[in-house]
């Protein structure tokens, strides 16, 4: 299980025995990670709310930019590093593994 920790601006993995580890954010800096979503192979999608960027999180904590690399005040339709959004707030995997 993952778990957005907000407020500490980390992503904290729970596993079955409820061992808690933080799996990224001592590194990467997040503002108010909230969405969460785990594709097929378990890399984790985020949205990282008040960077109002979705970020990308590999199994080993490895974070990196997929969309929107700052916050606008225009929504902006492009490949990942042109779109723009304003304090995106969820995310989801649908069928085929689109994001």
């Amino acid at each position: 299980m993952y778990v957005a920790d907000n407020g500490n601006q980390t992503i904290r993995k729970i596993t079955a025995a409820g061992n808690v580890t933080t799996l990224a954010g001592a590194a990467a800096y997040f503002r108010y990670p909230n969405g969460l979503a785990v594709d097929a192979g378990g890399t984790l999608y985020v949205t990282d709310y008040m960077n109002a960027a979705v970020r990308k999180v590999t199994t080993t904590g490895e974070v990196t930019p997929l969309a929107g690399p700052g916050p606008s005040l225009l929504e902006v339709d492009g490949p990942g590093p042109e779109a723009r959004f304003e304090s995106p707030w969820g995310v989801a995997i649908g069928a085929g593994g689109t994001l």
